[in-house]
């Protein structure tokens, strides 16, 4: 597993680069991680899921894996809103997923062909 970025447009028309994780099958938007210095891996303090929401992949490598067409208002990313409130988002609360600190902090070569 690496981690992959996506870049999500913000109302006011900047971009906001976003972690982004396979898990279960699915791509997943990681956008604030739970960090424990005594351990060695990192958190998502929630998931949100890109299932349904319109994005495209970059096949050129560049310093973004996939761009969202519409934004995610700020209240989802930080976790505001759950439930129904969040629709149409699927937003997963603290998920049992661990990713190893070696891997979220690696370097990649993003000049290679990439595999999720």
């Amino acid at each position: 597993m690496r981690i992959l970025r996506t870049s999500i447009p913000r109302e006011d028309g900047s971009q906001q680069l976003c972690d982004t994780i396979q898990h279960e099958g699915r791509l997943w938007l990681a956008p604030e991680w739970l960090e424990d210095p005594s351990k060695p891996y990192s958190k998502p303090a929630r998931l949100i899921g890109m299932n349904g929401l319109k994005y495209r992949s970059l096949p050129l490598r560049g310093d973004v894996d996939f761009v969202l067409e519409h934004p995610v208002p700020e209240a989802v990313l930080q976790g505001r809103v759950r439930g129904p409130q969040a629709d149409p988002f699927v937003v997963l609360e603290n998920p049992d997923v661990r990713i190893h600190n070696t891997v979220r902090f690696a370097e990649f070569d993003r000049t290679a062909p990439a595999s999720i």
